[in-house]
């Protein structure tokens, strides 16, 4: 029962269950659930988004998701966006592309038909509207990747920074 009092695991199953219903195409009846999930938590996941099992939401106010297809277990940080930058489609997508394990942070965006790699973390109010090779964290307005797998693992995101804006 703890998904009804908590608003992020209310998120997630509103959205999975609205999922659900467009893909038995049950049209009216996804619409209310994501509208039910917009008025109750402020969280505006696309019923029409790909996203893969074990999506977690902490804080759900201000998540806007358009139509992006997700690997499993992705975490969406508040005010955060996932969504197109224009109408002008890319391989014939407008929307990114993400892999298994990426944490979106609180105000970040990641705009545009672009692909984010397995386990890429993106830093808090990041803009990304580049490809991302997978472990790497972004950072910044446009983001960059201030660590990479290839680098040494013991490195934390916070020291990668330092480093990074310290030079």
């Amino acid at each position: 029962m703890t998904w009804l009092i908590r608003p992020g695991a209310r998120s997630v199953r509103l959205y999975y269950a609205s999922r659900w219903a467009f893909s038995r195409n049950l049209t009216p009846v996804a619409l209310l659930l994501y509208n039910l999930n917009v008025i109750l938590n402020g969280c505006d996941i696309s019923y029409k988004a790909d996203i893969g099992p074990g999506l977690k939401i902490y804080h759900p106010v201000g998540i806007v998701v358009g139509l992006v297809r997700a690997g499993n277990d992705l975490i969406l940080g508040q005010n955060c966006t996932v969504g197109n930058r224009d109408q002008h489609a890319r391989d014939g997508r407008s929307f990114p592309v993400l892999g298994d394990n990426v944490t979106v942070n609180a105000g970040a965006a990641v705009l545009g038909p672009i692909t984010l790699g397995d386990g890429v973390k993106v830093g808090v109010n990041a803009v990304v509207l580049r490809d991302c090779p997978d472990y790497a964290i972004m950072v910044g307005v446009p983001a960059r990747a201030i660590h990479r797998a290839e680098e040494v693992r013991s490195e934390t995101a916070y020291e990668a920074a330092r480093r990074v804006h310290s030079a």
